[in-house]
């Protein structure tokens, strides 16, 4: 109920105000953020409004900050760095302006009203419908903060619904148990959690599974006896549950309040802080388990005691983010006492010389450096949200001899040769560093180092020669290093490494040097997991020759291998036969998931890659010699296939189709969820040979293309410049569709199959069962651009019945959209670009079309209209449902009409380069729903539109946001340059 009467204050209109702020108020642990996150993501919600933004305030209430993170909530590129308020303030004006946005505030602590109201004048720049959701636990701040009738107050569970949880998280069966007894503690239990969600699920995973009545009796004993501080209070509640953990969970726990509430925690790092603190212990060293497996099972251990919330898994399964519940950050704070200290602007910590980890926030370490002396027992130092400068990083060297991981995101400067005097150092982090090109060699004297995090160092070139000394280094991460030359000989005398992101083969290897690394280096390193990218690959027989010795086959943790050669062109048959050499040595283990070949040389791939039977994502670039690709029938689990720039493939699968291979249950690629084909100019088909009622047909017979794949799971298709395909797969659930530059005739065939499925003698791929269904009724998206052979839209897209986008981009012979955009039933957005050719119809008097479009359409957007198109074209007046219209890179464009008065519903106009435009008609005034309007780089019309004397000004000043640029009136008025909208040119790419 709480969620239904929060969304219909949410999309229902009230009052005359364009922002309305809805307050949702309750006490801690009532479930304020996950209502409010229900609520964020349902898809009505998404739908309604233009923009979504979540933002976690909390107890910190810095304006500039709060800023900061609604401009970066917003889908944009833009960095904030070192902006002042001012700026920050413009940019806020741009991503709000216009727009009918949802913002969320969540946990506001703040109760100075004076603060707030500061906030609320910078975030009321919304279209009308605009909303502000605010999660607070103070009533006060839910009374000034929301607009008239729309504070809700969120009320504890009741005895039945709080049971009904109860029974959901401490009993496997998620029903009441058989034993009477136990129902009456667990009612017990229930009754003194007070109707509190978080309390009754955080005591609820404790006694999960547990089934002894004496462990039951013992905890509700323990639970009456403690003293509670108010009816609100529940921490008490959760110190239980924390209290009967066990002692290297209690730990691990209290360690995660270094980082802020709300805090996108990275597992992966999470758990590698644990292992360099020492936390872990191996629970058998006789099995083959890491330190890093026992940290993931904390980590679920803890998660499944509500101890963590917000809990992100990737395609393979894997936990990758995760935040804290705020209360279970106050708990982790509180049990941590002084031996975990957080210092941001506006608290300097209670440190002492029981202090054992510190962070940092934002501008925190200057006003702190002072007390920093006290404690000499730190053995964390993490830079969080914050760069680390020179000075900031001597004094933690001088500090904290003892440290034994430090974390310095983009440190400012490249003198680090301090660093190895920490020679209890485990973790080190120093991704993000712009500047540095290479390590001092001191690093490698740090010999208890196991994980050194270099990604993103764009200008990083060298590891340290002698890198072997870090005989206990177990991740070493330098993805993203793209000028990094080559992997030192050392490396592969690491064995404890587990991550190693990229192995980068030096290109040249003449002369010979001791230093650099060879790919048979890699041939003890069999405990390398997760992804590994072989970069710089040669085709060359002497080099070739030791690939093997690097035993990937080996190396069965590996989930993803990328395998790159560089790029040489191929003129001779010795070339091509090293290629193919080298593909050979490079035989993976048959665990590999992911499987990324790129600049391959060879005429054929290797035979192992149809072992790999549990691929999900297999990507083919550049392989342009390529011609014979391996049977794709075994690959059961492969979800995503690539295949770019294959200059010589001519057919997909080289191997016979029998008819008999398919009935009404069996497919090839049943999980294929993205397929792309991409600059493939000789692709052909599928198949290159086909066996028809036991006869064998050649590769040139027509009834071949009949013999389609059938592939049930797939959701996007995208398909450019393959102009000599001339058929596709068959897809009854596809929902996103790219064709480029290539012919109609795929498409149309795919099309035509359901007309075909019945007749006799006809060899159709889908099960007969399906006979009369389309392979594209569920079809939401297509994007047609540069089709050779597209000169209207035909009758059969009467079978995209679920259209709701249709983008049409150079296609020069297009003459008209009927008859087919007439059964576009769902279309509600039309995209048309640089089609020449439709210049006659767009110009004619007849509104057919756009009377029929009236009332589904929603959005138009019109690119580089026809030369001759001089007016607006008359028939869009008919389309008094639009809701946005653009019209971009239009030379020839000099009038917009009268009748856009008839456009109603109108609530955003883009007029975006069009230089040759002149006026405003009169009839813009008319548009009451108009809110925002949008001019660049159309210099007669913004001279017109110059604020106060301008000819047209007067037609526009009534409209609430208004984006001109250049702006018209800076010559005038400095302080009016700035835009009051939206960013015209992103969406745009202008």
């Amino acid at each position: 109920m709480d969620r239904l009467a929060i969304i219909s204050k949410l999309l229902l209109e009230s009052g005359e105000d364009n922002v309305s702020i809805i307050a949702v108020v309750g006490i801690g642990g009532l479930g304020k953020t996950m209502l409010a996150k229900s609520v964020f993501n349902d898809d009505q919600v998404q739908k309604h409004f233009e923009l979504n933004m979540w933002v976690c305030v909390s107890d910190d209430f810095d304006l500039k900050q709060i800023v900061a993170k609604i401009i970066k909530a917003a889908p944009n590129d833009k960095n904030l760095e070192n902006l002042e308020m001012e700026q920050l303030q413009k940019r806020l004006r741009e991503v709000l302006g216009g727009k009918r946005y949802f913002l969320v505030l969540d946990d506001v602590w703040e109760e100075n009203h004076a603060k707030w109201l500061q906030l609320e004048e910078l975030i009321l720049d919304g279209a009308k419908g605009s909303r502000v959701l605010v999660t607070t636990r103070s009533k006060r701040i839910a009374d000034f903060t929301a607009s008239k009738d729309q504070s809700h107050s969120l009320g504890r569970l009741d005895e039945d619904q709080s049971w009904t949880l109860f029974k959901r998280v401490a009993f496997k069966s998620r029903q009441e148990p058989e034993n009477s007894n136990l129902v009456k503690i667990g009612r017990e239990i229930v009754g003194r959690c007070k109707g509190i969600p978080l309390a009754i699920r955080t005591i609820g995973n404790f006694l999960y599974g547990e089934n002894l009545e004496s462990k039951w009796l013992a905890l509700n004993k323990e639970f009456s006896e403690i003293p509670q501080a108010g009816e609100e209070d529940i921490m008490p509640t959760l110190r239980l549950s924390y209290d009967h953990l066990a002692s290297h969970l209690k730990l691990c726990f209290a360690y995660c309040c270094l980082f802020p509430k709300d805090y996108e925690i990275e597992v992966e790092t999470l758990v590698r802080l644990w292992v360099a603190q020492g936390f872990l212990k191996l629970s058998n060293t006789s099995q083959d388990q890491c330190l890093e497996e026992v940290g993931y099972e904390c980590f679920m251990n803890l998660t499944e005691g509500s101890f963590f919330q917000d809990v992100e898994v990737d395609q393979w399964g894997v936990m990758t983010h995760c935040k804290m519940h705020d209360l279970m950050h106050d708990l982790a704070i509180l049990v941590s006492g002084a031996k975990c200290v957080t210092f941001h602007s506006h608290c300097q910590g209670n440190i002492n010389e029981n202090t054992h980890h510190v962070s940092f926030e934002r501008d925190s370490f200057s006003v702190s450096q002072t007390l920093l002396v006290q404690a000499r027992k730190v053995r964390t130092v993490l830079f969080l949200d914050k760069y680390c400068s020179k000075v900031e990083l001597d004094a933690v060297v001088s500090n904290f001899l003892f440290t034994r991981s430090l974390n310095l995101k983009g440190l400012k400067t490249n003198s680090l040769n301090s660093i190895g005097r920490l020679k209890h150092l485990r973790y080190l982090g120093l991704s993000y560093h712009q500047h540095l090109e290479a390590l001092p060699n001191s690093i490698t004297n740090l010999v208890n180092l196991q994980t050194l995090k270099l990604s993103y160092c764009n200008e990083f070139r060298e590891l340290p020669r002698d890198i072997e000394n870090l005989i206990n280094l177990r991740h070493l991460e330098i993805d993203n290093c793209d000028k990094l030359e080559y992997m030192p000989s050392g490396i592969g005398q690491l064995t404890n490494l587990q991550t190693l992101s990229n192995y980068v083969l030096k290109k040249n290897k003449k002369p010979v040097l001791r230093y650099v690394g060879e790919l048979k280096d890699l041939l003890r390193l069999n405990g390398l997991r997760g992804e590994l990218d072989v970069v710089n690959l040669s085709h060359k027989k002497d080099e070739v020759e030791e690939y093997g010795s690097a035993k990937l086959k080996d190396k069965q943790y590996l989930r993803s291998l990328r395998l790159s050669w560089y790029d040489v062109e191929i003129v001779e048959a010795d070339a091509i036969i090293g290629y193919e050499m080298s593909m050979d040595a490079l035989q993976p283990h048959p665990n590999l998931q992911v499987l990324d070949i790129s600049n391959y040389g060879g005429v054929r791939l290797s035979s192992w890659l149809s072992s790999l039977e549990n691929l999900v994502d297999l990507t083919l670039t550049d392989c342009k010699k390529c011609q014979y690709l391996v049977s794709l029938n075994r690959f059961h689990g492969l979800k995503v296939l690539k295949l770019q720039r294959l200059e010589s493939l001519e057919y997909i699968s080289n191997n016979i189709f029998n008819e008999d291979l398919f009935g009404t249950t069996k497919t090839i690629l049943p999980s294929l969820r993205e397929l792309e084909l991409g600059y493939l100019p000789n692709l052909k088909g599928w198949w290159r040979e086909i066996v028809i009622d036991h006869s064998f047909v050649g590769a040139n017979e027509e009834d071949k293309h009949m013999s389609l794949p059938y592939l049930p799971s797939l959701s996007t298709l995208e398909i450019w410049h393959c102009p000599k395909l001339t058929c596709m797969p068959l897809y009854p659930h596809l929902e996103h569709l790219t064709l480029a530059n290539s012919s109609l005739k795929p498409l149309e065939e795919t099309l035509r199959m359901k007309m075909m499925s019945s007749s006799a003698g006809s060899i159709v791929v889908f099960p007969t069962t399906t006979s009369s269904f389309s392979p594209l009724s569920k079809l939401k998206d297509l994007t047609l651009k540069a089709i050779e052979d597209l000169e209207c839209l035909p009758d059969w897209f009467e079978s995209f019945t679920s259209l709701n986008k249709l983008g049409i981009r150079h296609c020069p012979k297009l003459k008209d959209l009927c008859p087919g955009i007439l059964h576009l039933s769902s279309l509600r957005n039309l995209w048309i670009s640089n089609c020449e050719g439709l210049a006659d119809m767009l110009n004619g008097d007849d509104g057919i079309m756009w009377k029929a479009l009236n009332g589904r359409l929603h959005s138009l957007t019109l690119i580089s209209l026809p030369n001759i198109v001089t007016v607006l074209p008359k028939g869009i007046q008919h389309l008094t449902s639009l809701q946005e219209l653009e019209v971009l890179s239009s030379d020839s464009l000099t009038t917009i009409p009268e009748w856009i008065h008839n456009l109603k519903s109108l609530k955003i106009l883009m007029l975006i380069i069009c230089p040759n435009l002149t006026s405003l008609p009169e009839g813009i005034r008319s548009l009451a729903t108009l809110n925002l309007l949008t001019i660049v780089k159309c210099p007669m019309l913004l001279k017109r539109c110059k604020r106060e004397n301008g000819e047209d000004w007067d037609k526009i000043s009534h409209i609430q946001h208004l984006g001109l640029y250049p702006n018209p009136n800076e010559e005038e008025d400095e302080n009016a340059s700035e835009m009051k909208g939206c960013n015209p040119f992103k969406k745009f790419g202008l």
